[in-house]
C-alpha cells in the first residue's frame, strides 16, 4: 500500500480554448523544478467491483462555482496534460504510465473549470488495471514526453492511500512554444488507481504563475479517494 504525497502549487489563472485536448494559457514563470525524491511502490490490483456510471456522484464532490460537463472520448491523462496522440516519451516505456487505459475507447468522466484550474476525472476499462509493471515504474521516476511544441517533464510520486487499491501519483511541468517564440507553462498533477479491471484518474491543471486563488494542493489525491469509493458503491 503506498502512502499518500501532497504536492504545493502556485496560483493559478488560466485560459482555455478547448476541451481537453489543447491547453493555453498566459505567459508564466517555468514550471521545471528539481524532481521529488519519492521512490513509488505499486502492487497488483486485486479483482475489485466498479460501476463506471457511478462517476457521476461525483458532481458534489467539485468546487462550488465550477462549470462542470461530461467528457468522452479521451481516456488518457496524457491528452488532458495537453500532448496530441502520437507523443514521444523517453524512456519509451512510461509512456504507459500516462495512457494507463491504453486507448480504452469508451471512457467516462466529467470535466471542472474555474478559476483556480481545471480537473478533470476519468474511468475506462484497461487492460493493464491491474497495475503496472514495476519495472517500469522504477525506471520512470523521472522521464519526458513530446508532442508538437509541447514537452512534458514528469516525475512519479506515491499516490493516496486507498484500501486494496493501487495507486499512482505523476506530477507533470508542461512547457508549449507559442507564436513569436514565447513560452506557456502549466502544472498537472495526476493521480490513478488501477481498480482490476479499470482504471481511474484525476488529473489537476494550473498555472503556476497566476495570481488567482489555486485549487488546494491535494486536489487530485482526495479526489481520487472519493471516486474510487463512488465507483465502489
Amino acid at each position: 500500500m503506498t502512502k499518500a504525497v501532497r504536492v504545493v502549487s502556485t496560483g493559478v489563472r488560466l485560459c482555455w480554448f478547448t476541451v481537453p485536448a489543447v491547453l493555453i494559457a498566459a505567459c508564466s514563470a517555468p514550471a521545471h523544478g528539481p524532481p521529488p525524491t519519492t521512490r513509488t511502490t505499486v502492487a497488483a490490483a486485486q479483482a475489485i467491483h466498479v460501476n463506471p456510471d457511478n462517476i457521476r456522484r461525483m458532481r458534489g464532490s467539485l468546487p462550488a462555482g465550477y462549470e462542470v460537463s461530461d467528457i468522452a472520448g479521451a481516456a488518457s491523462p496524457a491528452q488532458y496534460w495537453g500532448l496530441q496522440p502520437g507523443w514521444s516519451s523517453a524512456p519509451s516505456q512510461c509512456a504507459a504510465l500516462a495512457d494507463p487505459a491504453n486507448g480504452s475507447p469508451a471512457p467516462q468522466g466529467l470535466s471542472a473549470s474555474g478559476t483556480g484550474g481545471i480537473i478533470y476525472l476519468v474511468v475506462a476499462a484497461s487492460p493493464a488495471a491491474r497495475g503496472p509493471d514495476q519495472a517500469t515504474v522504477n525506471a520512470c521516476n523521472h522521464w519526458s514526453m513530446d508532442s508538437g511544441r509541447t514537452t512534458a517533464v514528469i516525475d512519479l510520486v506515491d499516490g493516496p492511500a486507498i484500501d486494496s487499491v493501487p495507486t499512482l501519483g505523476m506530477v507533470t511541468a508542461l512547457r508549449t512554444t507559442v507564436e513569436g517564440g514565447n513560452d506557456t507553462d502549466l502544472r498537472a498533477t495526476t493521480n490513478t488507481a488501477y481498480l482490476g479491471e479499470y482504471v481511474a484518474f484525476v488529473t489537476v491543471v494550473t498555472d503556476p504563475g497566476a495570481g488567482a486563488p489555486q485549487l488546494a494542493p491535494d486536489s487530485a489525491s482526495t479526489l481520487l479517494t472519493r471516486l474510487v469509493a463512488s465507483l465502489r458503491g
